[in-house]
C-alpha cells in the first residue's frame, strides 16, 4: 500500500492527522486548490486582484513609456512635448487613476472639451493616451484600451483641414509674377 511503509515521507504525517490514520482523504491540499475556482466562481478575479497590488498609475504608466521611447525619438523636445501635453490636458483627469481603472468617459473628459477649438492638440493627447494605454495592455495591466476606436463614435467628426483651410496651400494665381517663367525668357541652361 502507498505511503504505509515507514520510509516513505506520507506515512508519519497520517499517523499524526488521525482521521487520515482511520481511513478518511486529506482534504486539505483540494481545498487549496480549489479556492481560486470557487472565488472565480463567485466573480472574483484572483489573478487581477494579485496584479492589482502593483497596479501604475496613469502617470507611472506615461513615466515608464516616456523612458522607453525617449531614445527613438529625434529630440528631447519631443519628449519635453509629449509630457507638457499630458500633463496638461490628461493628468488633471486621470493622472492619479490606476490605469485598470480609467474608462472610456475618462479620456472623452480629457479631449472633448478642446476638440472642436484645438483639434490637433486633442488628437495629439489622444494618440498619447492611447500610446500610454497600448503599453499597459501589452503588460497585461488592462484588457481593452479605453483610448482607441471605442470612442470615435462620440466624438464629432474633425474638420479635414484645420480651421477651415482649402486643401492647396496656395492657388495657382496666387504664385508670384517674379517666379513665372515667361515664354521669351531663356532658362539659362545651354
Amino acid at each position: 500500500m502507498l505511503g504505509s511503509a515507514p520510509h516513505c515521507g506520507r506515512a508519519p504525517q497520517r499517523d499524526r492527522v488521525g482521521k487520515l490514520a482511520q481511513g478518511e482523504p486529506d482534504r486539505r491540499p483540494r481545498q487549496s486548490v480549489r479556492a481560486p475556482l470557487r472565488s472565480t466562481a463567485s466573480g472574483r478575479d484572483p489573478l487581477a486582484e494579485k496584479r492589482r497590488d502593483d497596479m501604475p498609475t496613469f502617470r507611472e504608466a506615461a513615466k515608464k513609456v516616456l523612458d522607453t521611447n525617449r531614445g527613438r525619438w529625434r529630440s528631447d523636445r519631443t519628449a519635453t512635448l509629449w509630457w507638457a501635453s499630458l500633463e496638461n490636458h490628461a493628468f488633471p483627469i486621470i493622472g492619479g487613476m490606476a490605469v485598470d481603472r480609467i474608462s472610456q468617459s475618462d479620456v472623452l473628459r480629457c479631449v472633448e472639451p478642446m476638440w472642436a477649438t484645438r483639434t490637433e492638440t486633442a488628437r495629439k493627447v489622444r494618440q498619447r493616451i492611447r500610446m500610454v494605454l497600448r503599453w499597459c495592455q501589452a503588460h497585461g495591466y488592462v484588457t481593452f484600451n479605453m483610448a482607441g476606436k471605442g470612442i470615435d463614435g462620440a466624438l464629432p467628426a474633425r474638420p479635414a483641414t484645420p480651421h477651415g483651410m482649402k486643401s492647396t496651400s496656395q492657388p495657382a494665381s496666387g504664385i508670384s509674377l517674379l517666379t513665372k517663367r515667361r515664354p521669351h525668357q531663356s532658362t539659362g541652361c545651354p
